[in-house]
C-alpha cells in the first residue's frame, strides 16, 4: 500500500472506534498529512508511525473509564514524542491520559502538558481559535518558516507547540510569533532542531 493511501487508512481506522465528530475529524487529519508528508523534517514512515499513535491513543483515550476524557484531551505526536494538552478537573485524569499513552507502541516519549481546570477562569473556545488560527496565518507567512513542521493547539491561551525546526533562527522565530499573538497567556514550546540528537536515525 502506498504511504499516503496507508495514512488515510489509519484515519478511517478510527471511525470504527469513534463517535462521528471524532472519525471526521481524525480521518481529514490524518488525510491532510498524507498530503503534506512528503515535504516535511520527518519521513514519510515517521508520518505513517505518528498517525498510527494518534489513532491508537485515541481510541484509549474514547475507552477510558473516566467521562469525556476523549473531548478534553489533545493529541499531538511528531517522530514518536506524544505531547498531551487540554484542560482537565484533576491530577488523576491528567495521570491517567499520560498513562495511556505510554501504553502505546512506539512512544518514546509522553509530555504531559495537560492543564487543571480552574473554576475562576471559564473556557473560551472562540478565544483559543482565534489564537491558534492567527499564528497559522503567521508561520504561512513567514518565508524563513516551514510552517508544515509545526503543530498548534491553544488551550485557555496556553498556545503548545511541538514540532522540528530546520535551524535555531527558524526556531526563533516560530517562538517570537507566538509570543506576539494578541490574547495569547502563555507559551509551551516543545520544538527540536532538525539536527537534534534525539530524533531517529
Amino acid at each position: 500500500m502506498a504511504p499516503a493511501a496507508a495514512l488515510i487508512v489509519l484515519g478511517l481506522g478510527l471511525c470504527l472506534v469513534a463517535p462521528l465528530g471524532g472519525c471526521v475529524s481524525a480521518a481529514i487529519g490524518v488525510g491532510a498529512t498524507a498530503g503534506v508528508t512528503i515535504a516535511q523534517e520527518r519521513s514519510v514512515e515517521e508520518a505513517i508511525s505518528d498517525a498510527a499513535i494518534k489513532v491508537a491513543l485515541t481510541h484509549k483515550l474514547i475507552q477510558a473509564d473516566f467521562r469525556d476524557l476523549f473531548r478534553a484531551v489533545g493529541v499531538d505526536v511528531i517522530e514518536g514524542r506524544v505531547m498531551l494538552s487540554g484542560i482537565v478537573e484533576n491530577q488523576r485524569l491528567k495521570d491517567r491520559a499520560g498513562e495511556l499513552a505510554w501504553r502505546v507502541g512506539d512512544v518514546d516519549a509522553v509530555i504531559n502538558e495537560i492543564q487543571l481546570a480552574d473554576p475562576a477562569r471559564p473556557a473560551d473556545y472562540l478565544r483559543d481559535t482565534w489564537i491558534t488560527a492567527r499564528l497559522r496565518a503567521r508561520l504561512l507567512t513567514d518565508k524563513v518558516v516551514f510552517d508544515i513542521n509545526y503543530n498548534i493547539t491553544t488551550y485557555d491561551g496556553v498556545i503548545y507547540l511541538i514540532g522540528i525546526a530546520r535551524g535555531q533562527r527558524e526556531h526563533d522565530r516560530v517562538v517570537a510569533h507566538a509570543r506576539d499573538v494578541p490574547n495569547a497567556r502563555r507559551l509551551i514550546d516543545h520544538i527540536i532542531l532538525a539536527d537534534d540528537p534525539r530524533r531517529p536515525k
